[in-house]
């Protein structure tokens, strides 16, 4: 007898500029480190993104048979996202539902008594605390989810330590390259897609009006290899691409920033993709 797999939906919501969606990265980069890090892998079933705005019935009925739901949440998402796990509780009370992203806060408690539709927050880079919580899920006996905060059954806030930041961010697997995103561009051959995208990880400001910094709480700053970023570029070549926004905090920090930005200048010379790269300049 077969047996069941545990269905998973992460839910990113970008807002949508000019007929154009972003591809869902960071729900998609906690799917490739997952997949490609984890035995527990084999035992989850990941249902399609959803990626933009819907009406709400539309998306329940996308979601509906999810075991776990997970939302990554931003200012101009948290809206819709809290209506979709409020939504997705009244029909599946039995489904777990995290939250993590920049509008997550640090101290978590008001947030979880005012939400509880979600079961769990997840601090900082998510990563390594979804990776385990989903190997955890699957134990009858279930360890501390690492960088995590919840109330348990007798209303106590538990918060766990934080997880050490990646020291190397080539322990995570792009989520171009180890194919997760080409079911999502192959199901969508309309969608005109903005490819979010990271060069390097980190701030070593701590400005007050910038969650970047104080996010990551270090001065730590991890790079991915050049060899990784110019594939990556391929990819969105490959698949038309026309514009991307790089997520790095501050680029032009590094001394191979120009160097970056002349291989994407080369390869839009070369195949006429991507139309433009969009980035935050270094302070």
């Amino acid at each position: 007898m077969t047996k069941t797999k545990k269905k998973v939906c992460l839910i990113q919501i970008n807002n949508s500029f000019s007929n154009q969606n972003y591809l869902p990265y960071s729900a998609g980069i906690l799917r490739s480190y997952f997949t490609n890090k984890s035995d527990a892998a084999s035992e989850y079933q990941f249902l399609p993104f959803i990626y933009k705005r819907d009406k709400l019935g539309n998306i329940i009925r996308a979601i509906e048979n999810a075991d776990v739901l997970g939302l990554s949440m931003y200012a101009w998402n948290t809206r819709i996202s809290l209506s979709i796990a409020k939504a997705f509780k009244e029909i599946n009370p039995h489904g777990l539902v995290f939250a993590g992203g920049p509008s997550v806060p640090d101290h978590a408690e008001e947030f979880l008594r005012e939400n509880p539709c979600i079961d769990l927050v997840l601090h900082n880079e998510g990563e390594i605390a979804v990776t385990i919580l989903l190997e955890e899920l699957l134990k009858e006996h279930r360890g501390q989810i690492p960088s995590s905060t919840y109330i348990d059954d007798g209303g106590k806030v538990i918060t766990s330590e934080r997880a050490p930041r990646i020291p190397d961010l080539e322990e995570i697997s792009s989520p171009f390259l180890s194919g997760v995103f080409d079911e999502l561009i192959e199901s969508n051959p309309t969608e005109q897609w903005i490819g979010l995208w990271e060069t390097n990880r980190g701030c070593p400001f701590s400005c007050t009006y910038c969650d970047w910094g104080s996010a990551t709480n270090s001065k730590q700053i991890g790079q991915f290899s050049y060899e990784r970023l110019e594939e990556e570029i391929k990819w969105f070549s490959n698949k038309k691409i026309e514009y991307l926004f790089c997520c790095d905090a501050n680029f032009g920090m590094f001394p191979r920033d120009p160097k970056i930005a002349e291989m994407v200048g080369k390869t839009k010379e070369k195949t006429g993709y991507p139309h433009a790269l969009s980035v935050q300049n270094t302070k």
